[in-house]
């Protein structure tokens, strides 16, 4: 006699599905009355992907703070004006913190275009960012009553919860 034994190795589904509610249960009122609805398939979302994305979102922003030099540039003007004149102190001070708030918020945008480009060119292509999925189940509430709730959750690649939010 002689037994023969299969293991099947866990999906990708049933490995996240697992650390989910491990994470999830003991934040729980009532553990035990947790109920498994469903769970959404998992979406990989790549690093270079998610840069690409907000590159192009930098991007469009910065083209929307076309008319950020002139206004710096009017701004000084303005403060360099009251510079000359007595008892206008307070509003030379604005106007000059009015183009110091453009100058560092345009040289920001640009600085955040410039780490993407960056990151795209040092991220390799299968790098992952996280893998997302929404996760619905039932349980308890401190009245006694039994809810639905749905979070979408993101997993880092080796699918351990990386964060959860209530939808």
């Amino acid at each position: 006699m002689f037994v023969l034994s299969c293991s099947k190795k866990p999906t990708s589904d049933e490995i996240a599905r697992r650390n989910i509610e491990e994470y999830l249960l003991p934040s729980l009122n009532d553990p035990e009355s947790y109920e498994f609805v469903n769970m959404s398939p998992l979406d990989t979302i790549f690093v270079i992907e998610s840069a690409k994305n907000s590159l192009t979102e930098y991007e469009k922003m910065l083209k929307e703070m076309k008319d950020y030099p002139d206004r710096i540039k009017k701004q000084e003007d303005f403060a360099d004006k009251f510079d000359k004149h007595k008892g206008y102190e307070k509003d030379e001070a604005e106007a000059r913190a009015n183009a110091k708030k453009f100058r560092e918020l345009y040289a920001e945008v640009e600085g955040k275009i410039a780490e993407k480009k960056s990151e795209i060119t040092a991220t390799k292509p299968d790098e992952i960012s996280e893998i997302n999925t929404k996760f619905k189940f039932r349980a308890t509430n401190k009245m006694g009553g039994k809810i639905l709730a749905s979070y979408y959750v993101a997993l880092t690649d080796s699918l351990t919860v990386k964060y959860m939010d209530k939808e």
